[in-house]
């Protein structure tokens, strides 16, 4: 009983968190148009996030499309969905897009955005984030540097 009481207390004290994602709304295209889907991020930043998008065809399962780091415009595709695919983002709209060019019927899908659940700038200590490649091993503590 105690030990429920200390856990209702400290969310208590440490809240919750809401995120919301506000998604344009469904289009319908014919085979050989181009499509953009838009997704804008609200209370948060994306800049502080990667940014990715997942597509679900009627009735299967999620496939990851790619992602982007919206405040140096890096991406990242799965390679079923390199070329026709483009990801970009507008930081002052706090907005990230998928654009899908020469669509095809086996395009049809739910195209999801996500954001990662931690910020990107927490995925290393300070001290190793620098502008320098570094060469992770599985299972290693420290990041060896391959310069």
């Amino acid at each position: 009983m105690f030990l429920l009481y200390c856990v209702l207390c400290l969310s208590s004290l440490l809240g919750v968190m809401s995120v919301s994602l506000i998604q344009s709304t469904s289009e319908v295209k014919k085979p050989g148009e181009s499509v953009k889907m838009s997704c804008k991020g609200s209370e948060f930043d994306i800049e502080s996030y990667l940014i990715h998008w997942v597509q679900q065809v009627p009735g299967g399962g999620l496939t990851w499309i790619g992602w982007i780091d919206p405040e140096v415009e890096s991406t990242h595709y799965s390679s079923s969905y390199e070329g026709r695919f483009t990801i970009t983002s507008d930081t002052s709209a706090n907005t990230a897009y998928l654009q899908i060019d020469n669509v095809k019927v086996e395009d049809t899908a739910t195209y999801y955005y996500a954001r990662d659940t931690v910020i990107k700038k927490w995925y290393l200590p300070y001290k190793y984030i620098k502008s320098e490649p570094a060469l992770y091993h599985k299972g290693a503590g420290d990041p060896q540097d391959c310069s």
